[in-house]
């Protein structure tokens, strides 16, 4: 482990302040984080080499049942490939998440903010409880009537 020592409290007040001045400045190009995203998903998409989460779904590992948001990723870059049946086969938000992500990309870059709206919490739980309800439906399907509602190789 590496540590810094400061000889003087004024170097580090001094490092503080680029740092900060740092972040402030890359703070102003925040707006186009969304469209990198999104051109990095479509990219994922195109080109299957590229880096993704190192584990392919953490919340399999730890409880052993596909998680909520497994495969999304995944169906959010064939949706922005424009391969709908595949990504609705993959998870059913899917587009939901590709078309949000353009919107977004859209407007954050029109309006340089990254949050160009604000989104209502009622939205947020009424989205959260839809996305438990299919993914309780997908688990029911493939655990107690051993119908596979996800992809073979994760399995």
């Amino acid at each position: 482990m590496v540590q810094i020592k400061f000889s003087n409290p004024k170097d580090l007040i001094q490092m503080t302040s680029q740092y900060l001045y740092l972040i402030k400045r890359l703070g102003r190009y925040s707006f186009a984080l969304p469209a990198l995203l999104t051109i990095y998903l479509w990219a994922k998409g195109k080109y299957q080499f590229l880096i993704g989460f190192p584990v392919p779904c953490p919340f399999k590992s730890l409880i052993g049942i596909p998680g909520p948001s497994c495969f999304l990723t995944r169906a959010t870059s064939e949706a922005l490939q424009g391969n709908l049946i595949s990504s609705l086969n993959l998870h059913l938000f899917g587009p939901v998440v590709a078309i949000i992500l353009l919107l977004w990309s859209i407007k954050s870059i029109k309006y340089r903010n990254i949050f160009p709206y604000v989104i209502k919490l009622k939205t947020i739980a009424s989205t959260t409880i839809i996305l438990l309800i299919y993914w309780l439906f997908r688990v029911t399907m493939t655990y107690a009537f051993n119908l596979n509602m996800f992809q073979e190789s994760f399995m």
